[in-house]
C-alpha cells in the first residue's frame, strides 16, 4: 500500500481539560486511529467521526455555538481536528476546507493553526496527493494529543513560518440577556471575555525537483472579540402581548 514512512506529525496540548472533554477527545482520536486514505482521494473529519452523541460514547461539554459557548455532545472534538490538521500541514497534503474558531481558544496555542468542526459544517477536509495510501495513527501522552500520518515519501519539505499577530481588539462591554429558561434570578455565564485579533502563518512547500519551485500558502485566521455574556432568569408573563397586537389577532 506504500505506507513506509512518517510524513507528518501534529501535536496539541489539552492541559486543564475537564473530565467530559477528555472523554470526548479520547473517543474522537480513536475514530481517526487506523484510518487509511487511498491515493487521490479526499477525506473529512466529519465523515471519519460519524455520529456524535451518547450512543457513540460522547458526553456533554462546551462547544462554540453562535454567540454562546454551551454544553453539547462532543465538546472538545476540535482538539482532535486541530491535532489532525497540524499533521496534515506538516505532511504537505492539500487542505480543501478549514476554518478557525470564532474566538481564540487557549487549548490551541500557538494561535492560527486550529481547525474548528461542527458536523456537517464547518469541517476539516484534506486530500491524499501521494502515490500510495496514507495511514493516520493517533495517541495521547500525558496531556498532549498526537496525530501521525504515514505513507509513501514525497520529495518535498514543509516549513511553517509564523505566527504573525495583528489588528488587536479589546473585548466588548459585558452583555446580559434575560430569559425564562432559567429560574428567576439564576445566572449562567454562556460566554467568556475574549480579545480579538488576526493571525497569519505561511506554509512553504519546497520540492526536490527545482522545476516545480516553492509553494507558499497563506494560513489566515480572524478571531472575534467577545464580551462576557451572562443569562439571567426572569419570570414569564403570559399576559404580555407583542407591540401592536390586538384582541382580534389582526
Amino acid at each position: 500500500m506504500g505506507i513506509t514512512s512518517l510524513l507528518g506529525t501534529g501535536e496539541t496540548d489539552f492541559s486543564g481539560s475537564p473530565y467530559n472533554r477528555r472523554i470526548n477527545i479520547a473517543v474522537g482520536l480513536a475514530s481517526f486511529n487506523g484510518q487509511i486514505i487511498p491515493p487521490g482521494e479526499g477525506s473529512g473529519a466529519g465523515k471519519i467521526l460519524g455520529r456524535v452523541d451518547a450512543s457513540t460514547g460522547y458526553k456533554h461539554e462546551l462547544v462554540i455555538k453562535g454567540d454562546k459557548t454551551i454544553p453539547e455532545y462532543g465538546g472538545g472534538l476540535c482538539q482532535v481536528s486541530t491535532t489532525v490538521y497540524r499533521s496534515v500541514l506538516f505532511a504537505g497534503l492539500p487542505i480543501t476546507e478549514r476554518r478557525n474558531h470564532s474566538y481564540a481558544v487557549s487549548y490551541y496555542d500557538p494561535q492560527g493553526l486550529d481547525a474548528t468542526i461542527y458536523p456537517p459544517s464547518p469541517d476539516l477536509k484534506f486530500k491524499n496527493d501521494t502515490t500510495g495510501h496514507i495511514l493516520i495513527q493517533t495517541t495521547t501522552i500525558g496531556d498532549k494529543a498526537y496525530a501521525n500520518i504515514y505513507g509513501t515519501p514525497v520529495d518535498r519539505h514543509v516549513d511553517l513560518i509564523g505566527p504573525y499577530y495583528y489588528d488587536y481588539r479589546g473585548a466588548p462591554p459585558a452583555k446580559i440577556e434575560y430569559t425564562t429558561k432559567l429560574p428567576p434570578g439564576k445566572k449562567q455565564i454562556v460566554g467568556g471575555s475574549h480579545a480579538g485579533f488576526k493571525a497569519s502563518w505561511y506554509r512553504r512547500i519546497s520540492y526536490g525537483d527545482e522545476s516545480k519551485g516553492d509553494v507558499l500558502e497563506h494560513i489566515f485566521s480572524n478571531y472575534e472579540a467577545r464580551p462576557l455574556f451572562t443569562l439571567i432568569g426572569e419570570e414569564s408573563d403570559s399576559s404580555n402581548q407583542p407591540v401592536g397586537a390586538t384582541d382580534n389577532g389582526t
